[in-house]
């Protein structure tokens, strides 16, 4: 197995949930804020079948997700970078390749498409399908850390907007997301240790994705 897999539980929350997490943290576990919360953008590719959406619903064991990620302080844009996200069963881990255009994601789609698409067959990601621009994400995430490396993330304030190619991606109108999407994140040998902390948590884990669930937002896909 890849030295980079890691497990990845999700919790789909409300307010009520969110204040049950929140307790849990503080009074159960060591987890303390690694560093302050910053806003993460995604802008998703797919290609002209949707695969990647047919294969997360269809629960095919290895799959993979095209993004390109970008964090954003105030008017400044930092960590530009594209990732190949993979999932291998119940494993998740991202390749990163290094995007060279610093105001990328200015330009209108269909440059950024143009782009990403060279930049895929240069570093032989895919070579043999098209891949365009497919949906943009946008949220609040805090980070929290143990001193063993079990990892949390809280993703909160999400919005999606749907691509059009002629566009920027500043010009379109975004849709808000109501819920609060809390991930553990840990190496297969915290497994146990991950299991243990858990019991204490009133919560259920629920498989979600935010690419899915912004594409139902538009109609583009079938997800509860």
């Amino acid at each position: 197995m890849n030295r980079d897999y890691r497990y990845e539980i999700k919790f789909v929350l409300n307010e009520i949930n969110l204040t049950a997490a929140l307790n849990w943290i503080y009074t159960s576990t060591n987890l303390r804020k690694k560093f302050e919360g910053r806003y993460v953008n995604s802008l998703y590719f797919d290609d002209l079948e949707f695969r990647a959406v047919r294969d997360n619903l269809a629960g095919i064991s290895q799959r993979q997700k095209i993004r390109l990620r970008w964090y954003r302080h105030a008017d400044r844009v930092n960590g530009l970078v594209l990732e190949q996200k993979n999932r291998m069963d119940r494993y998740g881990s991202k390749n990163r390749f290094p995007v060279g255009d610093s105001g990328l994601t200015e330009r209108p789609i269909a440059d950024i498409n143009r782009y990403i698409g060279q930049l895929l067959l240069e570093n032989r990601v895919s070579a043999d399908t098209y891949h365009t621009a497919s949906l943009h994400i946008k949220y609040y995430r805090q980070y929290f850390e143990d001193s063993n490396g079990l990892r949390l993330t809280f993703d909160r304030k999400i919005t999606f907007k749907n691509i059009i190619s002629y566009c920027s991606i500043n010009m379109l109108p975004a849709a808000s997301y109501p819920a609060v999407i809390m991930e553990l994140k840990f190496t297969p040998e915290l497994k146990i240790y991950v299991a243990e902390l858990l019991r204490s948590l009133p919560l259920t884990p629920k498989r979600h994705s935010k690419y899915l669930a912004g594409l139902a937002t538009f109609g583009l896909a079938k997800y509860t």
